[in-house]
């Protein structure tokens, strides 16, 4: 004889499923009132998905579109170490510039600029796998670390890193630092306060230098017009930088009478200290 539908073996009726289903509920919820800390998160599998965020991106999207580029996260500061920038300036392989300043430098020069700028070899870096394939650098002043070698000297401030080095080989009197670009002139700055700072941009950045470094009076960084007044429309049109200028004033010197310099070295030094200039 069959059991009846819905009946146990004792003669009590089941409970159906919705039953079950309410009691295991109800049992849950209990015990997540007592363990609060032991209730999960939200399903994801139940979690609407914004697949518009999931589309080709285009950067000349307006932010307010759906196909807008979405944020990304910040990235976080990765520092070189030391002995991996030592380990990259090898006088047995020289970069491409280390070689240009052995052309027009003495060699025991431009191996105290290669020691004291740490000039090294990136790709050696990544080759060695000492730094990341996608490595960028994102700096603070080129020479920077300069600072507190020669607290003694006067700061000449120029844009790009190559002229600064080559300005260091021509005048090493000077500590020359660079920004990196005509538009890096920002609160990278802040660490020059309280050091005498005559800035060379190049010639085609003088106004922008001006205005910029007007929004840092504390700095007191003195913009040279020097390359204004003495550039050609030729220099104007290859946008030359002080660098340029001294090299070719070097190779045809003008001289001055009563000195041993040519003039573009006297007007460079008079701006950042006018007793050396004679």
């Amino acid at each position: 004889m069959g059991q009846p539908h819905g009946a146990s073996w004792s003669g009590k009726v089941a409970p159906t499923k919705e039953q079950r289903q309410d009691k295991w509920n109800d049992g849950q919820a209990e015990f997540f009132r007592e363990h609060p800390e032991r209730k999960p998160g939200p399903d994801w599998r139940w979690q609407k998905v914004d697949w518009a965020a999931l589309r080709p991106c285009h950067p000349e999207r307006s932010e307010g579109s759906p196909f807008a580029r979405p944020k990304t996260l910040p990235v976080a500061n990765w520092f070189i170490s030391p002995d991996i920038v030592l380990r990259s300036v090898r006088q047995d392989r020289h970069s491409d510039f280390v070689t240009f300043l052995l052309s027009i430098l003495d060699p025991v020069v431009v191996e105290d600029l290669v020691r004291d700028y740490q000039l090294g070899v990136t790709s050696l870096m990544k080759a060695s796998g000492q730094l990341p394939k996608d490595w960028e650098l994102t700096q603070c002043l080129f020479g920077e670390h300069l600072l507190r070698q020669y607290p003694g000297k006067v700061v000449a401030l120029v844009e790009s890193e190559k002229t600064a080095v080559i300005c260091a080989g021509l005048m090493p009197r000077f500590l020359w630092l660079a920004t990196g670009g005509k538009s890096c002139v920002n609160e990278r700055l802040l660490v020059l306060k309280g050091r005498k700072v005559v800035a060379f941009p190049d010639i085609d950045g003088y106004d922008e230098w001006v205005r910029k470094l007007a929004d840092y009076p504390d700095l007191g960084v003195t913009v040279s017009p020097v390359l204004q007044r003495n550039a050609t429309r030729e220099d104007r049109e290859a946008h030359i930088d002080i660098a340029d200028w001294l090299l070719r004033e070097r190779c045809h010197p003008e001289p001055v009478e009563g000195s041993r310099h040519c003039r573009a070295f006297l007007e460079i030094q008079k701006y950042i200290s006018p007793e050396v200039a004679r």
